[in-house]
């Protein structure tokens, strides 16, 4: 039972150590600034230009995004929400595709089944709640693409076929996007 235990609280700790990683900070008035980012579990991020520098800590209200590991957050505004989420923007193009990384998180600390799920597939749970944004218009997707979303594709009957042959399954939405933005547009 102790070593039980001792795993639980090793495995906590080491879901709540996150270091700061090398990017850019994307500023409201339109200026940058690069540095070390490190996302804020309870939203926003801190930020230091160097390792030795002081940290400054700023949210929706001063910027508009960063890029990290490779990756842009932006905020985005979806419109029955009263404050900006911080989305990862996975795809742009015609539509673009933003992923909201904490969906399987309970007041933004894992819930068991993630944690569950993640270590027994050894790695990143594969599932996503998209929104898409298409002519200034954020719409909240989910985890596939319902038939109350397939009007949004139907200017593109090539799409439309591969979905309905499933050749692109509803649940592919990142695919789904990315044959849009390339083919039909």
């Amino acid at each position: 039972m102790k070593r039980i235990l001792t795993l639980c609280f090793l495995f906590v700790c080491f879901l709540s150590y996150a270091e700061y990683n090398n990017g850019t900070v994307f500023f409201k008035d339109g200026s940058t600034s690069r540095g070390l980012i490190k996302i804020k579990t309870e939203g926003g991020i801190k930020f230091k230009i160097d390792q030795d520098a002081e940290v400054a800590e700023y949210d929706y209200h001063s910027i508009d995004g960063f890029d990290t590991e490779g990756k842009h957050y932006k905020y985005v505004l979806i419109h029955d929400d009263k404050a900006p989420r911080l989305l990862y923007e996975k795809l742009k193009g015609s539509i673009t595709l933003y992923c909201d990384e904490r969906y399987n998180q309970n007041n933004n600390f894992p819930n068991a089944a993630t944690v569950m799920a993640s270590m027994s597939t050894g790695g990143d749970n594969d599932s996503h709640y998209y929104f898409i944004k298409v002519n200034d218009n954020t719409i909240r997707i989910g985890t596939r693409i319902k038939k109350k979303h397939l009007k949004i594709f139907s200017s593109c009957p090539s799409l439309m076929k591969k979905i309905e042959d499933k050749e692109l399954e509803r649940r592919n939405v990142q695919g789904i996007i990315a044959y849009y933005n390339e083919h039909c547009w």
